[in-house]
């Protein structure tokens, strides 16, 4: 009889998204009058995930709220909460629900050259650390100088930078199955003619393991350049690295005292952080990119000793998505919130539990279209499909700081 009515809420996500966790608060507040329910994961029950006080029809109701928690470890699209009960109206109160997800590298697409269109994506088993070990075909392509393009995602859709490498196809005449590395030469700078030849014994992968004199060089910048020969004849593309080769006299006396960082081409701006003197750091700040435009970006670092001397330039690519909406921010790290523009939910993160959470959502005329309030939690999400096309502004307060971002809803 528990049957006649049925109440579900529904969590769906995005995109598929590995949960590791479910959690709520619950309360019957007439008596538990037939009133039970259960958890669906993509419409398969969750086992063992009831909601309800068990036995059914005690006829007693709650004074205080039961906590329920389950591990899920798993991906999933949708998450339901199922009540039946024998009225029409649901006897179970739900509140607090936190779903806790982790971001895991799920997928990854690859293409050659500026094909975009035809790439090739594959899923895989949720990890935080993925190894690729896999032949690709490159029939289709002409002989010749082409780009293999990879990049990954993780549970929640979004993207890493985009790696690419060049890579020679020989004819079909000119390749063997059976090709090993044969010879390989070095040279600095631009000084092909005083190339240096090493012959190895035959193999199909080489690790070199040699000190090679840089006596001869003045001080200042350098370019190593190396390639390898096969048994074919073919030779390798050439790999070149910089190097700053210092007066041997402060080569055990520098400090590393100062670095500076700036992004794109944009040198003129660059940002210069003191440092405490050390021989050796390890870096870890938060980076002001609030002036970005939306996109894949540049950054540069550099490292000044207390000789004065800049290190090499070291350079990695960043996608700037969200930090261009902050318009105030007291807390002390930044807030995820994604997708912007979003369609359907808005997702919140705050990198941490916390408590007393408001949430409030305004027009651009300043009119306050909702206001949320939670007790504790880290994570959030707001439901958008109800919401008009056009810009909103998201005010976040808590114990420890209020923040404002600016999201678009398509």
């Amino acid at each position: 009889c528990f049957n006649n009515y049925k109440t579900t809420l529904i969590v769906t996500f995005p995109v598929p998204t590995y949960v590791d966790s479910i959690m709520w608060k619950e309360m019957e507040i007439y008596g538990n009058w037939g009133s039970e329910g259960y958890v669906l994961l993509d419409d398969v029950n969750l086992s063992g995930a009831i909601l309800g006080a068990l036995p059914v029809n005690n006829r007693v109701p709650d004074a205080t709220a039961r906590n329920k928690a389950f591990q899920i470890n798993q991906i999933v699209t949708t998450i339901k909460l199922v009540v039946t009960d024998i009225s029409s109206s649901s006897e179970i109160i739900i509140d607090d629900l936190q779903i806790t997800t982790k971001p895991k590298i799920a997928g990854y697409d690859y293409w050659f050259n500026d094909d975009f269109a035809n790439k090739t994506t594959a899923l895989v088993t949720p990890t935080q650390q993925l190894l690729v070990n896999k032949n690709i075909s490159t029939t289709g392509l002409f002989d010749g100088l082409n780009v293999f393009n990879f990049r990954s995602y993780d549970n929640s859709g979004k993207y890493s930078s985009v790696l690419s490498h060049f890579f020679y196809k020989t004819s079909a005449l000119e390749s063997n199955t059976n090709s090993e590395v044969i010879r390989y030469e070095y040279w600095l700078d631009n000084d092909y003619a005083n190339v240096v030849t090493v012959n190895t014994t035959v193999q199909q992968q080489v690790n070199i393991t040699k000190l090679i004199s840089m006596s001869t060089l003045s001080n200042g910048v350098h370019n190593f350049n190396i390639r390898f020969k096969d048994n074919t004849g073919l030779w390798s593309s050439v790999v070149s690295h910089f190097f700053y080769k210092t007066p041997l006299q402060i080569v055990t006396q520098n400090m590393i005292i100062e670095y500076r960082y700036w992004f794109d081409t944009d040198f003129a701006n660059a940002i210069y952080s003191p440092l405490t003197p050390n021989q050796q750091i390890n870096l870890i700040d938060n980076l002001d990119i609030t002036q970005l435009p939306n996109g894949n970006h540049d950054i540069h670092f550099q490292f000044k000793d207390n000789k004065g001397l800049w290190s090499v330039v070291t350079t990695d690519n960043i996608e700037q998505i969200i930090s261009v909406n902050i318009l105030s921010n007291s807390f002390d790290k930044n807030i995820v919130i994604y997708p912007n523009p979003a369609v359907g939910f808005l997702y919140i993160d705050f990198g941490s539990q916390l408590n007393d959470v408001r949430i409030s959502i305004t027009d651009i005329n300043g009119k306050t279209i909702q206001h949320l309030q939670y007790n504790s939690g880290q994570t959030f999400n707001i439901d958008l499909n109800t919401y008009q096309s056009g810009v909103y502004f998201i005010t976040l307060m808590t114990e420890k700081g209020k923040a404002t971002y600016r999201v678009i809803k398509n």
